[in-house]
Formats: C-alpha cells, structure tokens, sequence
C-alpha cells in the first residue's frame, strides 16, 4: 500500500488539491454557510486551525519546488512532516473508505504477515543462491477512478474538485485528523530513566537495520535474513536485534501494528534469548511519538528490554557485555512535534527532525556509565547522524555532540552507527577523511539506513556522495532488486561480533548470503580495518594502516640516522667556528 503514496506527482497534487479545499471551506466559515459551520463542529477543529493547517500546506508545497533531491521516478519520502502526514492520511483514508483493491495473496517467496504491502520483484538469486519467482504477495492498490461526474458539490461550499474524485465533497475533512497524524497531539511525555541495562557475560552479536518500517516485502526479506542468522547461532553469543528508527510515515500506532510488529525477525523460541530493541526516529515522533512508546514499546517482545526499573518504556539504553558498552541515545524525542510547530511554539521552518538533539538526562546517564567501566569500549547508536554522506545534505546532530563533548564522553566513543538516510554506508577512517565534520567523529562510521526505502537510479543522481566514504550499497545492475518496474539499490542490514579489544563487521543485503563489505575494527590508534576474507568485496586495507606499517618500519632507521646526524652536525659545527677564530 505504501508505494501508491511514494509517487512525488501523486502525493503534490493530492497536497495541492487538500490546500484547494480547506481555502474554499475557510471561505465558507468567514462567510457563516450553516453546512461549513456543521462540518467543523462535527470534526471538533476551530477557524483557526483550519487557517493553520492551510499554512501548513502552503509551507508543504514551497519546500517540495524547491527540493531537487526526490525528483519524479524515485521514492518520495520527503523531510518535510507535513506531507508525510498527508501520505499517511491518504492510506487510512483510502482502506476506510474501500478505495482499494486487494489482489489474491501469494504462497511464493517474499510475502508478508503484516499489513498492506507493495509489488516486489527480487534479483535473480535469494540466499539458497536458487533462482526466485517474481514475488506476488498480497497487494493494495487504489481502484482506478472512473470516468463519471462527481456529485455536484455544494453551493456555498464552492468545491470544484474534491479530494477523491466521486466521493462526497466534505470528504476530506471526514479525514482531516488522520491526514495530519498527531496535528491536534501534544507530545508524548519523555521518560527520563533508562531502559534496564542488559549485561551478558557471554560476547556480544548485535543485528542492526534502520529506516525499515514501510511493510514492503523486501524489508521482510531483511529480517528473513536476521531470523535465519539467530537461528544459526550456537549459543555462545548474546544476540540484539536493533532497529535504528522511523516507521513510515509519521508514526501513528497502526502504522506500528501493521508495518513493523508482524515482520519483526525475533518470534517463537528466540523470544526467550534475543533482545529487541528499536530507537526514536522522527518520523516516529512526527505524530507526537505516542504510537512510539505506547504501541511499539509497550509491546510485550519489546517492554522486556525497554521497560525501566518501574516496567515503563524508555527509548534509551546500554548493552554490555565484559568487553564493550553498547549506548543506544534518542536523538528524536527533543525535537518539536508536529502539534508545536503549528498551534505555537517552534514555526515551521524549525521543524522538520532532521538534526538530532539529546535530552539531558541521557547525557548524564551515559557520562555516569562510562565512568563506571572505562576501560571497556564504546559504541554508540543513533538515528540521527554525525555527518551526512550526500553532498547535498545538511542534515546533522551537531547538537547531540555538543552535549556529549561537554560530558566529557564524546572521544571515548570507539564507533557510531546511525540511520536516517536511506543508504548503507561505511565511511574511511579518521586519518583518512577530509569532512570537517567527520574529521572529529568517532574513529568508526557507519549509515544502515537501508533497511526498508526504495532508493533508485534518480535518488542517486540528485545525491552526489562525498569523498570520505569508503563503500557504500549502490549496486542497481542486473541483480539488484525490482520495485515498480525500476531497479532500486538492495535493502541491507549490519552484524556487530565483539571481542576484546575489538569488533567485526558486515554488511549483508536482502538475499544474504555472503557479506557485502567485512571487516574487523581495532580499537588501536590509528584505526586499522582489514578484510579477514574477500567475499567478492573489493579490497579496502586502509591507507592509513599502510602508512602506520610504513613509519613502524621507517621508525628504527629514522632513529639512527638521528644519532649518527647529531655528531655530526656538532663537528661541522666546531669546524666552522675554529675557522672564524682564525
């Protein structure tokens, strides 16, 4: 269902036409039509907030002219919440009314327990390396609008066009809150103490995937592949599961009970061993981030590990194991919801949740765990990223590492790994980068924001990729994955083994099977990352391993020649000064 509403055509001039409506019913109020004026107060929503909301939409249509980064034929999810609230009314609006239709569900590969789901075809090998069908699963699609008058709008009201051709003219304001999400909701109370922390003597093993929730088949196909790895596991490591935020579009429970809940990769005996994590993103607090704590956290399979001391969800908290701690911070829930940003406080050109802010109270916490074992390595989760890896972005959480950089935290951190972007990225290591913002970011990088959005050819054009990444998933040849009719970069996710002194890392996409990019991550200065096996990826010894090979062999000669230099600098030295004596 969600790929009928990432078409960026679709969705603007649905915008456009709900903008369309709303100025004709404001007109109809200030004019005191007695249709108008029943039609707001059945819906329980004011003059103003009609006002505000057309505002909204204004502001909506201005920042899509100007955003060349979701051009037509690539996936349209953009940054701005007004329009994923638009997207997100759509789609309930469209099942509640029955303007779908449903096509048979499928016994092939590729299908799905949850909610309405899109088209997919997948590559031409899955992870038995057999030839897969093209998948079938059960779709929603919009029923094709038929070529017939609409019912003859009222009079007063002046519509010319309603929102869906052939339906009542009010009908859009029959949907008006959902359309928005949590437009008329404060947001959701902020829980100050931490998730209970899971210690485990056994060496950690953690699953990481961002930016998954859309309930297309191919992020099901992600967590196949998770599922698949616990399942192989022998039982001398602890595993987590982590999702790294944002379910689509803006975070309202059903969104959570039919788009991430059913295909969650953890079921049945795994239960009793797995932990289950999954961080704030914005769009999970685009609707006020109730769906988020109360539906998603509060599930059983999640309040285990995110239930605080009282059994009350918290969206931050610690891993740990003897060797490492594993912090994962809400750099979402401190931004301005959607309620704020249009009936008061922050104005909409503050808002948008793509820079990432911490609470006080997480910084204080990680300040006090990190003192408790310092020894142990540090990594950090997020949703929100250091730096970019698109040239075109300016998207950052610059405020989240002010905070951890006065706490006295930040250059203990041996790792990032963050979301948001919808790319699978491993960036060089710190030695080796040129972006002032990385430059100062932790030694290891690393986006897994590939988990669940389609990203085609045009997204990549419109996004030039900066120098200081070292690889990145951007395969659409012959054996990337079909979405729509369009070739679209294989969705993925990230396995962290820990060890002492240091970690290992892959990437693995949809199909799994061999890993896409492997390394293993030191915690020495400079950082070394070598491929332990080449799994067809190309070859990535760091330049700055090289150079740390080089000087550790140069060192001892340089050494030498210093002494023998001394010596003989001071009899050159005497030399000439006897000579002007003379």
């Amino acid at each position: 269902m969600i790929s009928e509403f990432l078409d960026r055509k679709y969705v603007l001039d649905e915008t456009k036409s709900q903008r369309d409506y709303l100025i004709v019913l404001q007109r109809a109020i200030l004019a005191k039509d007695p249709k108008a004026l029943a039609a707001i107060k059945r819906e329980g929503i004011t003059l103003k907030q009609v006002g505000q909301v057309i505002a909204a939409l204004d502001h909506a249509l201005k920042s899509a002219e100007k955003d060349d980064k979701h051009p037509q034929g690539s996936a349209y999810i953009p940054s701005d919440p007004i329009t994923c609230g638009l997207q997100a009314g759509m789609t309930e609006i469209a099942v509640e009314k029955n303007l779908v239709e449903k096509a048979a569900p499928a016994t092939g590969a590729g299908g799905t327990r949850g909610g309405p789901v899109a088209k997919m075809a997948f590559g031409k090998k899955g992870a038995t390396g057999k030839k897969k069908a093209k998948d079938t699963s059960a779709t929603l699609k919009l029923v094709p609008r038929k070529k017939r008058r609409s019912a003859p709008p009222s009079a007063a009201l002046g519509m010319a066009k309603p929102f869906v051709e052939g339906e009542d003219p009010l009908y859009a304001l029959d949907g008006f809150k959902a359309k928005f999400g949590g437009l008329f909701s404060e947001r959701r109370k902020f829980n100050d103490n931490p998730a209970k922390t899971a210690k485990s003597s056994k060496p950690l093993t953690l699953f990481l995937f961002g930016d998954w929730g859309t309930g297309l088949p191919l992020a099901k196909e992600v967590t196949n592949r998770i599922a698949e790895q616990l399942r192989a596991m022998d039982g001398s490591r602890q595993p987590h599961v982590i999702h790294l935020g944002d379910v689509y579009y803006v975070g309202e429970p059903g969104e959570y009970a039919s788009r991430m809940l059913p295909q969650w990769p953890v079921t049945g005996d795994l239960l009793k061993s797995v932990g289950c994590w999954s961080l704030n993103g914005n769009h999970d607090m685009y609707s006020g981030g109730g769906g988020y704590f109360d539906t998603l956290l509060r599930d059983k399979v999640m309040l285990r590990w995110h239930g605080d001391a009282d059994k009350q969800p918290s969206s931050f908290f610690l891993i740990e194991d003897d060797n490492w701690q594993v912090f994962g911070l809400d750099t979402s829930w401190n931004l301005p919801s959607l309620s704020d940003a249009l009936f008061g406080g922050p104005t909409l050109k503050d808002y948008g949740g793509q820079n990432g802010i911490l609470t006080k109270s997480q910084v204080t916490w990680m300040a006090r765990e990190r003192k408790r074992a310092p020894g142990k390595g540090c990594i950090l989760l997020t949703h929100h990223q250091p730096c970019s890896s698109r040239t075109t972005e300016d998207q950052h959480a610059d405020e989240a590492v002010k905070l951890l950089k006065a706490a006295g935290v930040y250059k203990g951190i041996d790792a990032w790994f963050w979301g948001h972007e919808h790319r699978g990225v491993v960036f060089k290591p710190k030695t080796e980068r040129k972006t002032a913002r990385l430059k100062d970011a932790p030694d290891f990088c690393v986006c897994l924001g590939h988990g669940g959005v389609p990203v085609t050819q045009k997204n990549f054009e419109a996004d030039k990729t900066i120098k200081d990444v070292l690889w990145q998933e951007d395969r659409l040849d012959e054996t990337a994955p079909m979405y729509e009719g369009v070739r679209v970069v294989p969705f993925g996710f990230g396995r962290i083994d820990a060890s002492p002194g240091e970690f290992r890392f892959q990437v693995f996409d949809h199909a799994g099977g061999k890993p896409r990019f492997d390394c293993v991550v030191s915690r020495t200065n400079p950082l070394i990352v070598t491929v332990p096996s080449p799994h067809g990826v190309p070859g990535i010894k760091m330049a700055a391993a090289k150079r740390a090979t080089k000087a550790a062999k140069k060192a001892p000669a340089r050494k030498a020649a210093k002494k023998t230099a001394k010596p003989v600098a001071k009899k050159a030295t005497k030399k000439i000064a006897k000579k002007n004596r003379r």
